[in-house]
This record gives structure tokens, C-alpha cells and sequence, in this order.
């Protein structure tokens, strides 16, 4: 409660300081977002004919009675659903072509249309984009049940990681940087200090790609063999691992056969005994107990648990990733309070402006200033409120605005001689 307490010092600071936006590419975005608004439902209609895309009912007739594709999500109402769930799970039973067409066709304008009256217009329609260029997000640190902070009015956690609606996003200094601390894989690093688990915490001390490494011992082949399609399918497996992903679910997501999936979760395990151990000991705990407690010592109450029932496991599954998910939670929060109040302790005009997920962004007004808030962030962000067992890494980039981010080194070679 005493971390909290502080950190909504630092939210409080964010908030009313806010994150500019950059008026002229706003417009742009809009004006290029509303074409393509038209154009995707160009696109649609050339498919399926003439439809109000907006209209529920509308777009049920045409899945569900002219395609004759099966519900398989239904609303409160019992009404077919055609929201993006019900899309995205029609789109992964599908076969056929051309119906997978429409279904991506229409997935894709939703998404377009989403971010246009989210981000764009949404920011003026409903007043967001305030007097002084900036938005002042509303920043929740009760916002969710595992610890992670929330985020508001708008929520720039949503935002898509290379979207060029960050392109809109820049500096409150006239010539200021934007940059950004993200914890490298910090729920597997976690999860390593939880389980004890040797071989994963050997790969994190030895400082080598994650993915690549594990990837060499799930396939039974040397680091620098590991392919790029290995270790693609490595690292969702690597982070479906921490959400207990399934073999179907796994499936999913790499295109692969459920037997393929379900070898490659088996042998990850193999891999790694003692992180399997430390998960079948959080079940049994849970089960026992109904509760989860994270790094912090916070309480997760669980309720329903048991092996019986669809929901019973979801829950136990949460509880499992609920410590993970909300131990990365806190580590980030922690430092970025620690952070804040270094910054406003050394004088330095800089802020801590954002929080997405495990990435904490500032502001800086020069080059001078961006290199005092690395040197520092790289001090502090090693630390967590509890001894780790695991190194933690933290990856820095700059730009002038969110979505030109460089690393470190690219960005110091491409400054060289800027103030």
C-alpha cells in the first residue's frame, strides 16, 4: 500500500503534465484515416454488396444467414455476435477463401475505423486534445486486478506497436526527445525468479537473445543455427507459457498442428522442470486457497476454483499469471516512481510522461538531459523492490516522437553533433 501511495504521486505528476500532440499530424492522420475508412468499405461491399458496416443486424444477415456461418458467440441478448471476438474466432474455424476474405475485409476496416474514432476524431469530439496540445490521460492504479496500471481518456495502451498514429505524439520541448524504458521480457524474468528455475535463470545471466536461446534447446540445435522462424514460434510459446497457453491455443497462433503445438509446450518444460514444478504448485495452491499473491505481497481473491468447470480453470489459470503478470506490474511502477523522483531531485526539466505495460516513457528538453535520464534509468531500473534472482534488462530508445523511436547507439550515431 506504501508503494502505491508514492507511485500516485509520480501518475499524478504524469497526468498533469501530459503528452503533446503534434496538431498538424493529427490532421494529417485524420484526413488519411477517413480515406481509408472509405476504401475498406469500398472494399467490403465489393464483396458482399451494398451494407451499413456500422449496423449489427445488418452484418449478422450477412454472416450468419447468407454465408451460413455457425454462431459461435452469442451476445447478452442471445443475439449472434459480430463483434471482434466472435470475427476472429469465425475467421480462424473457416476454410473456404473467399469467405475468409470478407471476414479479414471486414476485421480490417473495423480496426481502421476503431483507431479513427478512438484517436483522431475521438480526441476532439470528446474534448481530449486540450488547450495547451496536450492529452492528459487519466491514469488508474486500481484499474486492474493484477496490479498493472490502466489508462484512459484516451488509453495510449492501445494504441498498435508500429501504428503511425504515434506519429502524432511528440515532445513538449521545442526541440525535446521523446524516449522510452522497456524491461525486456521481464514476465519470463519473473516467472525465473518465482520458480528458481536454474536453466532459466542461467539463460538470462549469460545476457544472450531469450528466444534464440531457448529456441536452441526446445530443437535441439546450436545458438547461432536457431532459424528466425524458430525463434519466432520460441517466443510465442515463450510468453503463451506465462498465460498457460493451450496446445490449441497455441495452435492458433503459430499456424502450426495441435500435436506440433503441444510437443512444443512439452518440451519447453522439459527444458525448463523446475518453472513447470513452481505452476502445478501454484494450482494445487489456489485450489486450496482461493488466492494469489504477487511480488508486492498483494492479495488476488479467487473464486469458483476448480478443475471441474470451464470457469473454474480460468480462474486458476489467472491466479497462476496473476503474480507474473502483476510482479512485472510492480517492478515497472516501483521505478518508475524511483525514477520520477530522481529527475525532480537532480533539477533536470525532464518528466516521466507515459506507462505502457512494462515501457515507461519521459520527456526531455535535450540531448544533455535524454543522457542523464538513461544513465539514470539504467541505474534504477536494475532494481526491484525485493532481491531478484535474475538479472533485469531494459531496453532505451529516443525520437522526436513516439513511433521514430532508435536505440540507444543508432540514436547517439544519428545525433552526433545535435545539441
Amino acid at each position: 500500500m506504501k508503494m502505491e501511495m508514492k507511485v500516485l504521486k509520480t501518475l499524478t505528476r504524469m497526468e498533469l503534465f501530459g503528452f503533446k500532440i503534434d496538431r498538424k499530424v493529427h490532421k494529417e492522420l485524420t484526413e488519411d484515416y477517413a480515406n481509408k475508412i472509405s476504401d475498406g468499405e469500398r472494399v467490403v461491399q465489393r464483396l458482399v454488396g451494398d451494407i451499413n458496416l456500422n449496423s449489427p443486424l445488418q452484418l449478422a444477415d450477412v454472416l450468419y444467414k447468407e454465408l451460413k456461418l455457425p454462431i459461435l458467440i452469442r451476445t447478452q441478448k442471445k443475439a449472434p455476435a459480430c463483434n471482434e471476438e466472435a470475427l476472429k474466432l469465425l475467421l480462424e474455424n473457416t476454410k473456404r477463401k473467399s469467405t475468409r476474405e470478407i471476414l479479414q475485409a471486414i476485421l480490417d476496416y473495423r480496426g481502421v475505423a476503431k483507431l479513427y474514432n478512438t484517436y483522431l476524431v475521438g480526441l476532439t469530439k470528446n474534448n481530449l486534445l486540450k488547450w495547451d496540445d496536450k492529452v492528459h490521460c487519466d491514469f488508474k492504479i486500481t484499474g486492474t486486478v493484477t496490479g498493472r496500471l490502466s489508462c484512459s481518456e484516451p488509453n495510449l495502451e492501445n494504441i498498435p506497436r508500429d501504428g503511425d498514429i504515434k506519429r502524432m505524439f511528440i515532445s513538449s520541448f521545442p526541440k525535446g526527445w521523446i524516449w522510452q524504458a522497456d524491461y525486456s521480457q521481464i514476465e519470463l524474468r519473473v516467472l525465473a525468479h518465482y520458480s528458481n528455475d536454474k536453466n532459466l535463470i542461467r539463460a538470462f545471466e549469460e545476457g544472450r537473445d531469450i528466444h534464440r536461446e531457448v529456441a536452441s534447446k526446445v530443437f535441439h540445435k546450436p545458438y547461432d543455427e536457431v532459424t528466425d522462424k524458430e525463434r519466432k514460434f520460441t517466443k510465442q510459446v515463450n510468453f503463451g507459457i506465462v498465460y498457460l497457453i493451450s496446445p490449441p491455443g497455441l495452435a492458433s497462433k503459430l499456424g502450426c498442428s495441435m500435436n506440433e503445438a503441444k510437443q512444443l509446450i512439452d518440451d519447453w518444460f522439459n527444458e525448463f522442470p523446475r518453472a513447470k514444478e513452481w505452476i502445478r504448485e501454484r494450482k494445487e495452491s489456489i485450489i486450496t486457497t482461493g488466492k494469489s499473491i504477487c511480488l508486492s505481497g498483494r492479495i488476488r481473491r479467487l473464486y469458483g476454483v476448480d478443475m471441474e468447470s470451464k470457469e473454474g480453470r480460468e480462474a486458476i489459470r489467472q491466479g497462476v499469471n496473476s503474480p507474473i503478470q502483476g510482479g512485472a506490474g510492480d517492478i515497472t511502477k516501483y521505478n518508475m516512481y524511483r525514477l520520477d523522483r530522481r529527475l525532480k531531485k537532480d533539477g533536470l526539466k525532464s518528466r516521466v510522461i507515459n506507462n505502457v505495460h512494462d515501457a515507461v516513457m519521459g520527456d526531455s528538453p535535450d540531448k544533455e538531459e535524454v543522457m542523464e535520464c538513461i544513465k539514470a534509468t539504467r541505474e534504477l531500473f536494475k532494481e526491484a523492490q525485493v532481491p531478484m534472482r535474475v538479472p533485469l534488462g531494459v531496453e532505451i530508445k529516443i525520437g522526436r516522437n513516439w513511433k521514430d523511436l532508435e536505440e540507444e547507439k543508432l540514436w547517439l550515431k544519428h545525433t552526433k553533433g545535435i545539441a
